[in-house]
């Protein structure tokens, strides 16, 4: 028996504020700058990335694989309508 399986998009669950702030939440926690920047195109592209980069003021036209600059990472993000929060975190010590 052959085992059928099916490509994965995070994007199609991301439908409500709550399931998107929850999925920044996650990148954010990781604190790994690239699951960060993924994190956010899945938003996009849930949201409507033409919408988003017209929204963020952004050219459709920039390359993909571009690692983006914090001050347009900071326009995808308003683009999303979202904003980041810091959260004190109690240290161990």
């Amino acid at each position: 028996m052959t085992l059928k399986t099916y490509p994965f998009d995070a994007a199609e669950y991301l439908d409500s504020d709550e399931a998107v702030e929850a999925f920044l939440q996650d990148a954010l926690d990781s604190n790994e700058p690239i699951e960060i920047a993924d994190a956010l195109v899945v938003i996009a592209r849930a949201k409507g990335l033409t919408a988003v980069t017209e929204a963020a003021g952004l050219s459709k036209d920039m390359p993909a694989a571009a690692a983006p600059a914090w001050p347009a990472l900071m326009k995808v993000i308003s683009g999303l309508g979202l904003k980041l929060t810091p959260v004190t975190v109690k240290s161990a010590a």
